[in-house]
């Protein structure tokens, strides 16, 4: 199909590239990115600068020049920009001819390279207006660390979840870089232009928009009923207050949104941290914190979808895998799990309320389940891959629940929790801390659990990680407040 478009000489030159996500160098086709693990088109599924003649080449460059500002190299990659520009440029040309199912393959292929950054992006705005008090946008740049790739080889063997060879965020260590407003452009455009592609084609019946519209309802006014005025009744002695009884340890509770079950934590104190763990473990301290509810497993991608086709959440399409749907959600940054957690009517749950739940009622044993190594086999009760296992998500609920009935609370991914990272926190408590609520600011938000990607499964291991990061080792899970 479109032989003079998809064509073997469509390699770059050399052979050689970088990957558009993550800038890793690449020898051959592009299937699937050694760093970052994205899938990217084939590059025999890639038109090279040859397939286009040269008034189509300049006419491109004058219908994509609104949407493709100028940007420099530190704020987008050359390549990527180039990869997503060639990618709309042939499906532009696809849909002129007319061939709109292979347009819309095309599209498909430059939103994976787009909606994600755009998503994060946009996020880590609203979210540093909101926390500024909605300060004017000029007050407030956005700011990122370093660069941001994803799962790396050496992740694997280090006991850190997929994406580490980002540095660990650690305060005033890492170089910071300001994402410009041409760079928010430039990926406002692609988005908007991508959307408004596939919701042309999605009202012809092509598409995911098209399997997600629905008959717009038509209101109707309602005729006001007139009453005939009545006597005042006499005032009636007001009932007393009924009082809500407590929920006992053990005791779930289903939400309404998603069907998620949520177990109920009882209120008391708590060693938390170790001595035998890393630095930011030490020293273990007195914690005590109210009564909550938390989620008895992790977030998963069927449940995300709900949200995704509620408008509250951002689109990936791997969110709607049928095969994986009871497999953990990932690929979700911190600000996509908060966003959840409000859908939901809950937070994000504190890294105090995490590892007690956790712990499931267990005191000093260093894993979910107690004192006993992990294992391949036998030890991962809880999801986790040990290092020289297979490694990859499964069920949720796969593995033996811990003391308070919930399950993966080491391993299967990584989980966000709501507070800022800072290596030594521990060390500005004091014993019998009431329901601790982490550092005032940082630059990272806090990682608990490990990963199918680590061995590092301890309740009180700890990692800090930049919050618009979206690997694939990293999900969630949710909490509320009694009330």
């Amino acid at each position: 199909m479109h032989e003079e478009l998809f064509s073997e000489s469509s390699h770059p030159p050399s052979n050689k590239s970088a990957c558009p996500v993550c800038g890793e160098k690449i020898q051959g086709r592009w299937t699937e990115c050694p760093n970052c693990r994205a899938v990217l088109p084939d590059v025999s599924a890639l038109p090279s600068s040859s397939s286009l003649s040269p008034d189509e080449a300049i006419q491109s460059e004058e219908v994509l020049q609104p949407v493709l500002p100028a940007t420099s190299d530190d704020e987008i990659r050359s390549d990527a920009k180039l990869t997503v520009q060639t990618l709309l440029v042939l499906a532009q040309k696809l849909q002129m001819q007319g061939d709109e199912s292979a347009a819309l393959e095309i599209y498909r292929q430059a939103r994976e390279l787009t909606d994600g950054m755009l998503a994060q992006l946009l996020d880590a705005l609203v979210w540093k207006l909101e926390a500024a008090g909605r300060e004017e946008s000029t007050s407030t740049p956005v700011m990122l660390q370093g660069e941001t790739p994803m799962a790396g080889a050496d992740d694997l063997q280090s006991g850190k979840p997929a994406g580490a060879n980002l540095p660990k965020v650690v305060d005033g260590q890492q170089k910071k870089r300001r994402i410009s407003f041409a760079f928010l452009s430039f990926l406002f455009g692609v988005g908007l232009m991508l959307g408004l592609g596939l919701l042309n084609l999605g009202t012809r019946g092509f598409g995911p928009l098209a399997a997600l519209a629905t008959d717009t309802p038509t209101a109707s006014l309602t005729p006001t009923s007139t009453r005939t005025p009545t006597a005042t009744p006499p005032p009636s002695r007001t009932p007393p207050p009924t009082t809500t009884a407590t929920p006992i340890p053990g005791t779930t509770s289903k939400r309404a949104q998603d069907g998620m079950d949520m177990a109920y934590i009882p209120a008391g104190e708590f060693q938390m941290g170790s001595e035998r763990g890393d630095y930011d473990e030490m020293p273990i301290h007195r914690v005590y914190t109210d009564a909550f509810w938390i989620d008895v497993h992790e977030v998963t991608n069927e449940m995300f979808s709900l949200c995704v086709q509620a408008g509250k959440c951002p689109y990936q399409g791997s969110y709607f895998d049928s095969a994986k749907r009871n497999h953990p959600v990932t690929h979700v940054s911190w600000y996509d799990a908060q966003k959840y957690c409000q859908w939901v009517g809950g937070r994000l749950p504190t890294e105090a309320e995490w590892e007690k739940a956790a712990r499931g009622g267990l005191m000093d044993s260093p894993f979910p389940w107690g004192n006993e190594s992990p294992t391949c086999r036998e030890r991962a009760k809880n999801g986790a891959q040990i290092y020289g296992c297979s490694g990859a998500t499964v069920d949720v609920m796969s593995f033996a629940p811990n003391g308070y009935g919930l399950y993966d609370m080491a391993g299967n991914v990584w989980e966000w929790v709501a507070d800022w990272y800072a290596a030594d926190y521990y060390r500005s408590l004091t014993d019998d801390a009431h329901n601790p609520q982490g550092p005032s600011s940082g630059e990272g938000r806090v990682l608990r659990g490990g990963g199918w990607d680590s061995y590092n499964v301890r309740v009180s291991a700890r990692f800090g990680f930049e919050p618009v990061v979206w690997v694939n080792s990293i999900g969630f899970r949710c909490s509320r407040s009694l009330p």
